[in-house]
């Protein structure tokens, strides 16, 4: 009996230091507490190519490696973020106008070209960039957080807004520059939806020649929905590309009543077609209908304003209440602050 006695209050003893050992532990967990900070201290985002990133919570250091992304970012007051860019950033005449020491801002690269030792010593908490899936990779072995973006329309930008809404923790002020986005293209489609498209080529051009030229295709762009909203068509929308080159004789057969320069195309401009004897038959020509938009980025909110642009070179009388540079102004006033 007293063994038995003696048994039973050694297991109970031990019942209670053991309880006691148990509770330090969860109190304390010496191997998983780091893995549990850390975790609290991410979260996970959806990027354009359906992948899932971890990111850090508060995003302070971002390179955005396209320019329309920058104006995204600065839309969304967030332009002290950026700590790098891409080289076009500079070459974007309302980005520069509206952002002091933009050419100051280290440019690493391009979404399709980027130096990685030159991201890696910018320390940022995230890469963004698109159009190449495959440097998305490279950064990321690089031990870099990179999100993927592809605004190849306007319901895509729309979706990129809201991700970088996300990102910084902005999804109300996201939502709000969509709807302004939206707004403007409903207005601008109220007025031209009665009336007969206009037939337009879009050129990006071929400054080395002058007689072929590239233009936007039929395949799903934002180019070719900005002639949508503006009451055009795309002559060239039966082309199942999304860039092709297309010769003059082409042209010819279409007889575009409007044509269109791309604000990039920098050696390309009216000029060129009104004063060229090839393009005379051409009726935008004949015409003196041939028109260059300004060289801001595309996949942007002043996308929305060149579409306004667009549409009052095709039906001016639709269109004359309505005032690009009254619209600028209000994106600069509401949006363009840095």
């Amino acid at each position: 009996m007293k063994k038995i006695i003696a048994l039973s209050l050694v297991l109970v003893i031990s019942f209670i230091f053991l309880a006691g050992c148990s509770t330090s532990d969860q109190d304390i967990p010496e191997s998983d507490s780091g893995e549990i900070e850390e975790n609290a201290s991410g979260r996970m985002l959806t990027d354009q190519a359906g992948r899932e990133v971890e990111v850090v919570e508060t995003v302070d250091r971002v390179v955005a490696l396209d320019t329309g992304l920058c104006g995204i970012i600065l839309a969304l007051g967030k332009w002290d973020t950026v700590v790098g860019t891409t080289r076009y950033t500079v070459l974007d005449d309302l980005l520069m106008e509206v952002i002091p020491d933009l050419d100051s801002v280290p440019t690493p690269g391009t979404s399709t070209d980027v130096s990685i030792e030159s991201l890696l010593e910018l320390e940022p908490d995230v890469v963004i960039g698109g159009w190449e899936i495959d440097f998305i990779h490279q950064i990321e072995a690089a031990g870099m957080a990179a999100l993927y973006v592809e605004p190849v329309t306007f319901q895509d930008q729309f979706d990129e807004v809201m991700l970088m809404g996300e990102l910084y923790g902005e999804k109300g002020r996201a939502s709000e520059l969509i709807g302004w986005m939206e707004d403007k293209l409903q207005q601008i489609y109220e007025r031209v939806e009665a009336a007969e498209p206009v037939r337009t080529l879009y050129i990006w051009g071929d400054p080395a020649d002058p007689l072929s030229m590239g233009t936007f295709g039929g395949a799903p762009d934002i180019r070719n929905e900005m002639l949508y909203y503006a009451g055009g068509i795309n002559v060239a929308g039966d082309i199942d590309q999304r860039w092709p080159n297309v010769a003059l004789e082409q042209v010819l057969t279409w007889d575009p009543e409007v044509i269109i320069v791309w604000g990039w195309a920098d050696a390309l401009d009216p000029v060129h077609f009104l004063e060229n004897d090839n393009w005379q038959p051409v009726t935008a020509v004949s015409e003196g209908r041939v028109y260059k938009l300004p060289r801001w980025s595309s996949w942007s909110p002043p996308e929305v304003i060149m579409v306004l642009q667009m549409a009052k070179w095709l039906h001016p009388e639709q269109t004359a209440d309505l005032d690009p540079n009254q619209w600028l102004e209000e994106l600069k006033d509401e949006y363009y602050k840095p």
